[in-house]
């Protein structure tokens, strides 16, 4: 299974998975710092790599590129780094048997505590509604195109089960 989990930066996607880190008694493999900005092709590789992973091996990736950089390349450059990428490749990832999406997503008020007392991406404080608003429409439009399911979390409320959360039924109260 692969693991996607989103969210502008503040919003608990790292203490979210290193949460379950410590508390899953399911083994996973962790991923972060997919750059799309340093080279292309490592993220070509990985892709290409996810469709070799059987649905049983879980994959935990701290965001996506696919997801996060039309957001902040748009927003914070006024450009999309990921536009070399076809609508197949993007296609193919997004339709992928195995894949599951957790969106953190906090209420703005908490989320801009968050960001201001944590240091964050050049930007990120001066666009944070819109970063925020464009992650709530991207989300939809994932659902509405694909039909993926996107669980939320909110870093205010906890997890009762962390294994439940990420692997199977709600988890969180």
């Amino acid at each position: 299974m692969l693991i996607v989990v989103e969210g502008v930066d503040g919003a608990g996607k790292t203490t979210l998975i290193d949460s379950l880190a410590s508390h899953s008694k399911r083994p996973f493999w962790r991923i972060q710092g997919l750059n799309p900005y340093r080279d292309s092709a490592p993220l070509e590789s990985f892709l290409r790599w996810l469709k070799t992973i059987p649905p049983h091996v879980d994959i935990v990736c701290d965001r996506i590129p696919l997801i996060s950089e039309p957001i902040y390349g748009t927003i914070l450059r006024s450009f999309d780094r990921m536009e070399y990428l076809g609508a197949k490749e993007i296609d193919e990832f997004f339709q992928l048997p195995h894949l599951r999406i957790i969106y953190c997503r906090p209420s703005r008020y908490k989320l801009i505590d968050s960001v201001q007392k944590n240091p964050q991406l050049a930007g990120v404080v001066e666009h944070l509604d819109a970063l925020l608003n464009q992650y709530d429409l991207r989300m939809a439009c994932l659902t509405r195109t694909y039909g993926i399911h996107i669980r939320t979390h909110d870093f205010t409320v906890p997890v009762k089960s962390f294994d439940d959360f990420f692997f199977g039924g709600n988890g969180q109260s």
